[in-house]
């Protein structure tokens, strides 16, 4: 359904960014603030994109469609673990990844954030729900995994930030009556 994404074009602040690129120091680039935000991670791929495949658009929404497939999977694998039901998971996982709301993210290369953040919030949220079914056990191991999700969404898009400030409230609502 969103397969019409891989013909998008670059779009304001990506030419910004592309101009930046050319212009700046690559540490001054990805360290530099934009619009008060710490987008480390996020201008790490966008530095990343163009060194390698210079301004070919269309790897570039490859790269936001298949991460969007990856959430989309995760979605799937979230619903099925918490209502144990594979077609109810189909069909949620199929709403939300054809939903049109989601062309607007994944149209406009900057906002590859916010796809970024879904990705790891997901991931983030499987682990602590399968710990919540007893199907993990919370190890140090896990705890360094989740500080990892949580730094790249942090430095990805402020929801990301959002997110991460949340993370230990998600926890104990979630954990509640966990042991």
């Amino acid at each position: 359904a969103n397969i019409h994404v891989l013909s998008s074009f670059f779009w304001r602040d990506d030419f910004l960014h592309f101009y930046q690129i050319a212009n700046w120091n690559p540490l001054e680039f990805i360290f530099f603030p934009y619009g008060g935000h710490v987008f480390i991670f996020k201008h790490t791929i966008f530095y990343s994109m163009l060194k390698l495949f210079g301004v070919n658009s269309v790897v570039y929404f490859t790269t936001v469609l298949l991460t969007h497939l990856g959430c989309a999977y995760l979605l799937f694998k979230i619903i099925h673990l918490l209502t144990g039901k594979p077609s109810l998971a189909a069909a949620g996982t199929m709403i939300w990844g054809i939903c049109p709301v989601n062309y607007g993210t994944m149209n406009i290369y900057c906002t590859y954030g916010q796809v970024l953040v879904g990705f790891f919030f997901l991931l983030f949220l499987y682990d602590l729900l399968r710990i919540e079914k007893r199907n993990l056990f919370f190890s140090l191991g896990i705890a360094g995994r989740w500080a990892i999700y949580l730094i790249l969404m942090a430095t990805s898009f402020g929801t990301g930030l959002a997110i991460g400030c949340l993370v230990p409230l998600i926890i104990v609502i979630i954990l509640w009556k966990t042991d």
